[in-house]
């Protein structure tokens, strides 16, 4: 009886331990499957997050690219503006300066306009002085009259002083033909401006600084119909030339020009 006591009570411990190392096990187990799920959730939700943060990253990226783009062009417009500003003051500076010569000079020759001896006019951006014509030369005759000569004498000797101004004789005359086989008013207007060149030249403007051209009849103020019109036509021009590396585009010109192959 005691022998088999003994062996139902190592049998019940041997089932109680069976017992509570399946417990264990499915226990064990238990936690795993917990832990798996756990690690599973944790791995998509850092997936996530990483996804997220590179899309952030991406985009604060993008957005930094944006800002110096801007910036670039930010400061490129800038200088832009500023060499723009430099220019037009520039500009404006050189317009100052040749209105200020204008006005100088209508002081200077204001004797000579109160007599009526000389009109000054703005052509095409030039300062035109025009002598009137009848006290200059005859009708068809290149020879300078001695009131003509004398206010020749008087304009040389205002313009000379003039040091930064290159001037241009002008000779213009009316329609009506020259009777004189091949003289034509072309040379008429011609031999009329150099007389008045060198008029001044011997009155003291340089020679540098002095040229003459003719014009004929091809530039003409009034019509040629009447005794009137016909006389304004018969004129000389004395015309300031202007400095055209002043002017606007000049330097592109230039250098337009030493870019070009020879």
């Amino acid at each position: 009886m005691k022998e088999e006591s003994a062996e139902k009570d190592h049998r019940g411990r041997n089932r109680f331990w069976i017992v509570s190392l399946m417990l264990l096990c499915a226990i064990l187990l238990g936690y795993a499957g917990l832990a798996s799920v756990a690690y599973w959730r944790l791995e998509r939700e850092t997936g996530v997050r990483i996804s997220h943060l590179e899309k952030e990253v991406d985009s604060r990226q993008k957005q930094m690219n944006r800002m110096l783009k801007d910036k670039t062009g930010l400061e490129a417009s800038l200088e832009e503006m500023e060499q723009a500003l430099s220019e037009l003051r520039e500009r404006q500076r050189v317009a100052d300066s040749r209105m200020q010569e204008f006005r100088s000079l209508l002081q200077s020759l204001k004797s000579l306009r109160e007599a009526g001896n000389l009109t000054v006019r703005v052509v095409d951006g030039r300062a035109v002085l025009t002598l009137p014509f009848d006290i200059l030369f005859a009708s068809g005759s290149s020879k300078l009259s001695d009131g003509g000569q004398k206010a020749i004498r008087q304009l040389a000797s205002v313009l000379k002083d003039l040091e930064n101004h290159q001037f241009q004789v002008e000779g213009h005359t009316d329609a009506d033909p020259i009777g004189r086989p091949g003289y034509t008013n072309w040379e008429l207007a011609s031999d009329r401006a150099l007389v008045v060149l060198h008029t001044m030249v011997a009155a003291g403007m340089s020679s540098n600084r002095i040229s003459a051209a003719s014009y004929g009849p091809t530039r003409p103020v009034a019509g040629n119909r009447t005794a009137a019109e016909k006389a304004r036509n018969r004129r000389i021009e004395i015309v300031l030339v202007p400095d055209l590396s002043n002017l606007p585009g000049a330097s592109e010109m230039e250098e337009a020009l030493q870019s070009m192959p020879e």
